[in-house]
């Protein structure tokens, strides 16, 4: 028996997503996780699956406060709140990839 590679792999949960196993979110989460883990540079790589995650919170979330919207006071408020925490993080994220380019490059080769 042979063992899989990436390709392979990405290919079994990509299936698996399509297949109705996993949530809307999830299934999309999946999907871009598929495409985000090929990426060659691994700051490239690293930065694309935390964006990918970040995305998928704030689905998840803004998706459960507006099917339980009778719970919240305000639930435009909360997912708003939401999208701003995660604009943040994401806006961190990048800024953290891009010093990790930077500092990469600035290597002295000795």
């Amino acid at each position: 028996m042979r063992s899989m590679d990436l390709q392979d792999i990405l290919k079994n949960i990509l299936n698996a997503a399509d297949s109705s196993c996993f949530s809307p979110p999830m299934a999309q989460l999946w999907r871009n996780l598929a495409i985000s883990s090929t990426k060659e540079d691994p700051i490239d790589r690293w930065e694309a699956c935390n964006i990918d995650f970040l995305d998928f919170e704030e689905n998840y979330f803004t998706t459960f406060i507006r099917h339980n919207a009778v719970f919240f006071f305000d639930p435009d408020s909360c997912c708003e709140a939401i999208r701003c925490a995660i604009a943040a993080r994401k806006l961190q994220v990048h800024m953290q990839a891009n010093l990790a380019r930077q500092q990469s490059h600035d290597i002295p080769i000795a």
